[in-house]
Formats: structure tokens, sequence, C-alpha cells
């Protein structure tokens, strides 16, 4: 059993090309996104007996800046960036073996993301 902290800073998204160029239909393009900046910081635990079971639980915090999302416009949508995001979530992933042909396994992951500290009006509702 062991309990990995894991720190990362500065990861950098760029934006793919559908959020770019839009799909052609109800997808409008944006040249002007910003690539998406985050902080992530995870605190995992990992438990084990060999052949018989694993279970793993991590807990993350992320903060990012330029999140690029899909924004509906009305009849059409647009990627665009969104100023400050922040979540927390939690991690299970397990697996227990009964016998050397049955395993059974299983995971789930809980997150929340939320806004904060918003200047665009069209992330508070109002028009753009």
């Amino acid at each position: 059993m062991f309990a990995p902290l894991e720190a990362s800073s500065g990861k950098i998204s760029l934006p793919e090309q559908e959020e770019f160029f839009g799909n052609g239909d109800f997808i409008l393009s944006n040249f002007a996104l910003s690539p998406e900046r985050s902080y992530n910081f995870n605190l995992g635990i990992h438990a084990e007996k060999p052949a018989l079971f694993v279970a793993e639980c991590n807990l993350f915090y992320r903060r990012t800046y330029d999140m690029i999302l899909l924004i509906n416009t009305g009849l059409l949508a647009q990627y665009k960036n969104v100023d400050k995001v922040k979540g927390v979530g939690l991690e299970l992933d397990a697996r227990y073996s009964a016998c050397r042909w049955l395993n059974f396994s299983g995971n789930m992951t809980l997150q929340n993301f939320r806004l904060f500290r918003q200047s665009r009006p069209y992330l508070r509702g109002g028009e753009a």
C-alpha cells in the first residue's frame, strides 16, 4: 500500500481542430481562442493483495484559465475561452478476482467544476 503525491503546474492544452474551425453545420469557427492553462494537484492511494484485489482512490484539484468551452449562442454554438474554472474530484477504482476466470471491476468519478470571478456576460446568462 502506498500514497503517491503528485503535483503538476503549467500544463498547456492547445485548441483542437473543431474548436478553431467549427464543424461546418451548427458550430461556428473561432480563431481568437487561446490555449488552456491549468494547475493540477493529485493525491492517491493504492492498495492490493496480489491475485485477489486491487483498489485505488485519487483526489484532485484543478484550476484552469482560458478553458475552452462550447457556448450556445442561440441557433448555433461556438467554442469560447472561459476565464477561470476551478474543480475538485474523486476517482475510485477497484478490481476483485473471485477465481482465475472470474473478475469483477468497477470505477467511479465525481467531479465538481465551478466558474469563479467571471467578467464575460455570456457566462452569466446575459448577451455576448
